[in-house]
C-alpha cells in the first residue's frame, strides 16, 4: 500500500495511506512535499495521527493488518522458464544450477508441464512423472 510516515523535528508523526484500484504514483520532494496522484476511480485516504511513530503504524495496522511472513521457502531462489519440452530438461536444469553451487529452493515449469496449455492438466507424453518428481 502507498503509505507514509512523517516524523517532525520534534519526535510527532503521523502516516498517510491511499487505496484506490487505479494506477497511483507517490512523488517526493525535499521536506514537506509529497504528491499522491491517481488516474481515477474512488480514493480512500486515511490519516493516522499518531502521535509518535510507533502509533501511527498502530493505527495503519489496526486498519490495514499486520504483514505476514511467506513460508520460509518462499523467500528463497526461484527458477522458471518457458521451453522445457519434458520432466528431463527440467530435471537437468535442477541438477546444473546445483552443480554451481547455486541454491534453489523453487522450480516452475511455466506452461510447458501442461496438456494442450489447459488449466490444471499434466500433459501426460512428456511430463507423466511428474507428479511422483516433484513428491
Amino acid at each position: 500500500h502507498p503509505m507514509y510516515l512523517l516524523v517532525e523535528e520534534d519526535g510527532s508523526a503521523h502516516a498517510v495511506l491511499m487505496i484506490n484500484s487505479n494506477a497511483m504514483e507517490a512523488e517526493t520532494f525535499p521536506l514537506p512535499g509529497v504528491t499522491l496522484r491517481s488516474i481515477g476511480g474512488i480514493i480512500d485516504l486515511m490519516f493516522f495521527m499518531g502521535p509518535t511513530p510507533s502509533e501511527a503504524v498502530s493505527q495503519y495496522q489496526q486498519v490495514i493488518g499486520k504483514p505476514f511472513l511467506p513460508p520460509y521457502w518462499a523467500l528463497g531462489f526461484q527458477l522458471c522458464r518457458y521451453g522445457y519440452t519434458d520432466l528431463d530438461k527440467m530435471k537437468k536444469a535442477v541438477s546444473r544450477t546445483r552443480r554451481h553451487g547455486i541454491p534453489q529452493d523453487v522450480q516452475y515449469a511455466d506452461i510447458d508441464h501442461m496438456d494442450h496449455r489447459l488449466d490444471f492438466t499434466i500433459d501426460s507424453t512428456h511430463f507423466n512423472e511428474l507428479p511422483d518428481y516433484v513428491k
